[in-house]
């Protein structure tokens, strides 16, 4: 069964905008550098813009191949050398943002550029569980289960997964799962594919804009085994998992600022799925904008909201800490190891 056949017919017109916005990428980045260069010239430097266009190019190579095996969907002409041309599609202009941002998260997640601030987020995340279960394996021979909500482009499910715990993430954004998917099941080598995450940015500084990286910064495939347990599952985790009850010995949420994930409506979920006895371990700025992207509805959640929600749930805090973040420039709250007691009442 083929993965469009599990989707509803909703869904399956939302994967198809959404690869439509990967395969136009170049046109649309090309219209914005014309309307730039005609409306906004003090914002361009001489040569700049065949610098940029050259940019575009080379993110637009990364980015049909990341949705290469759906070109189908939309007609398409093989040329005789093998490459193939769509013709160009109407995309919604915050497809175009959205496909912009994954550029952005590829260099925070996957990058040399990233590492900083994956020390600051992931790694006190995966601190915090080795500290709780120090070992990956139990007593029985099988491993320690942890879910991953909301796992983006799959950087937090990899490296748990090359630590040797069996980890399975859930994403409901088409755009993190193409890229994710891509990063993490096809590509060859280390720093394979160049990456200009900023080409978008309105500015005349042509070191912003014109910022080089690589990924992945670790390949998956020189990484991982076949005894490496990991999986990314596509879908909403409220619905995917709400019948999941008691099967996990973790839940770790990484949440970050331009994150669609509410978490306040996940902590329900999270209660069920975590086994008596397992953690939630949680980072997130202390003020997290979400969007709910099937209403459009936004909100500002505080720290404050999060630790009433879980406190309320019955979950027992176990830590709490307060951070800064060279990153964000912004305080960030580790809210971690909230234990699940027994099946009764929670303490």
């Amino acid at each position: 069964m083929s993965f469009l056949s599990q989707l509803s017919p909703e869904d399956r017109d939302s994967f198809k905008s959404v690869c439509a916005a990967f395969f136009n990428y170049q046109v649309d980045s090309m219209l914005d550098l014309l309307y730039t260069e005609r409306d906004c010239p003090a914002v361009q430097l001489p040569g700049q813009s065949e610098q940029l266009r050259s940019a575009v190019y080379t993110n637009y190579s990364f980015l049909s191949r990341c949705v290469h095996g759906n070109r189908a969907l939309f007609p398409c002409k093989t040329l005789p050398n093998g490459s193939y041309v769509i013709p160009n599609l109407r995309v919604k202009q915050k497809e175009v943002r959205q496909v912009r941002a994954a550029l952005k998260q590829c260099a925070r997640d996957w990058s040399e550029a990233g590492t900083e601030e994956r020390e600051e987020t992931y790694v006190l995340v995966i601190e915090e569980v080795q500290r709780h279960f120090p070992r990956p394996r139990l007593s029985n021979g099988g491993k320690i289960k942890i879910l991953i909500p909301a796992a983006g482009l799959g950087r937090l499910v990899f490296e748990f997964a090359r630590l040797g715990y069996s980890t399975q993430g859930t994403e409901s954004s088409f755009f993190q799962l193409l890229v994710s998917d891509f990063l993490l099941n096809k590509t060859k080598r280390r720093n394979e594919f160049l990456l200009y995450p900023f080409a978008h940015l309105l500015t005349s500084n042509t070191a912003d804009t014109l910022q080089q990286i690589t990924v992945p910064d670790l390949c998956p495939a020189e990484q991982l085994s076949t005894q490496d347990d990991l999986c990314l599952v596509a879908g909403d985790f409220g619905r995917v998992y709400q019948s999941c009850w008691s099967e996990w010995d973790c839940v770790a949420t990484c949440v970050g600022s331009e994150c669609e994930v509410n978490v306040l409506q996940y902590v329900d979920t999270i209660w069920k799925v975590v086994k008596p006895g397992g953690i939630w371990v949680h980072f997130s700025p202390v003020r997290c904008h979400v969007t709910d992207r099937r209403t459009n509805v936004s909100l500002d959640v505080t720290y404050t909201d999060l630790r009433t929600a879980i406190q309320t749930r019955g979950f027992h805090l176990l830590k709490e800490e307060i951070r800064e973040s060279h990153c964000t420039q912004e305080k960030w709250a580790l809210q971690v190891a909230c234990k699940r007691s027994g099946p009764g009442k929670k303490s």
